[in-house]
């Protein structure tokens, strides 16, 4: 080899050697990124869930008017501007499973067999999100809160919006009529404001179905807009079934 060749067999290592080195750098300094924004993330998760639980303990102890924000940020072991990092108010923290509940739609629906009918679509969908919200081991205490309380009763319902939008997203995924996403999204909305209704005025868990069953037909009734029902056509050769449903 002579002397040019070998100078530049050696440069030409060197860069190769270099390359990899920049490359395994980068890639050290990326997967660095990625824990500590993990654990950013994951404290931040603790923290919000820690501010959570200790402004329900209060709110069932002193109730929702009587609790201060400062006695939840010293009950959470945070500081007053903390708080304001992850809630606006105390409405905005009571309204919280409201705000998760609606994050839980999209993944309801997608969970749904491509061949459901609309019934079963809606079926399937409250069935996920009532059973997701029973095995909150704080819902009921949520619940009682929110049926002492009237500011507290109107912070969840307040955010109902939120979830309106959602389900019609998530079901305008589904289905292309404009008009039947609008309904299935109402029919679903009645079905878990009938299930919030029932646990704030009965103060008792609602009857929920063995898990990986939904809410069988016999549980799930037809409510008529004064004399008819409303009917919706299913994906099934063009046959109808009665679509406005409530759970009893």
């Amino acid at each position: 080899m002579s002397t040019l060749s070998a100078i530049l067999h050696s440069m030409s290592v060197g860069a190769t050697l270099h390359s990899m080195n920049s490359a395994r750098a980068t890639r050290q300094t990326t997967e660095s990124e990625n824990v500590t924004l993990g654990l950013r993330a994951r404290k931040q998760r603790l923290t919000r869930n820690a501010i959570w639980d200790a402004a329900i303990d209060l709110f069932a102890e002193k109730g929702f008017d009587d609790t201060t924000i400062d006695e939840i940020a010293e009950a959470a072991f945070v500081s007053r501007r903390s708080f304001f990092r992850y809630f606006e108010s105390k409405s905005d923290l009571m309204a919280q499973p409201i705000v998760s509940m609606a994050g839980s739609l999209a993944k309801a629906v997608s969970s749904c067999s491509k061949s459901a009918s609309n019934p079963e679509l809606v079926r399937h969908v409250v069935t996920v999100l009532v059973r997701e919200a029973a095995d909150e081991p704080r819902t009921a205490k949520v619940m009682q809160i929110a049926g002492k309380c009237p500011a507290a009763r109107e912070a969840l319902v307040s955010r109902m919006a939120l979830v309106q939008g959602e389900i019609e997203h998530a079901f305008g995924r589904r289905r292309k009529d404009a008009f039947m996403v609008q309904v299935l999204s109402s029919l679903t909305l009645s079905a878990l404001s009938m299930a919030t209704r029932q646990w704030l005025e009965g103060g008792r868990r609602m009857w929920m179905p063995r898990r990986g069953r939904s809410f069988p037909p016999s549980q799930i009734s037809p409510v008529d807009s004064g004399s008819k029902a409303l009917r919706i056509p299913t994906n099934r050769g063009g046959r109808t079934q009665s679509g406005n449903f409530k759970v009893r």
